[in-house]
């Protein structure tokens, strides 16, 4: 009796070394199929954050770029501003200077 206990304990732990490693075998299997999945994502990432890192890089130059036209383009809208006032001045003063000239030179022509 005991020597059949022993081959039942036996043959119980046999099949669950065999189920063990089953499992393992299984898993091991799934891990060697993901790994090269794993290791290509982990290959790509740098060239992802590379490539990440460039486009920030263009944009940020191109920001600065659009700075530097607008300030371009506010001194350009200043000079022309100034220069629409002094056309401004100068017209009133050829307004006026044809006025005089009117007055001086044909002083019956507002009678009219």
């Amino acid at each position: 009796m005991l020597a059949e206990s022993l081959k039942t304990i036996r043959m119980k732990l046999t099949n669950l070394m065999r189920d063990i490693s089953n499992q393992v075998d299984e898993g091991v299997d799934q891990l060697s199929k993901g790994v090269p999945t794993l290791s290509q994502r982990t290959a790509e990432q740098p060239a992802s954050v590379d490539g990440l890192v460039a486009n920030v890089t263009r944009i940020t130059s191109q920001i600065k770029d659009s700075a530097v036209r607008c300030q371009d383009a506010s001194e350009l809208v200043d000079r022309a501003n100034g220069y629409a006032s002094e056309a401004d001045i100068k017209m009133v003063q050829l307004t006026d200077a044809t006025k005089y000239i009117d007055q001086k030179c044909c002083p019956n022509r507002s009678k009219l």
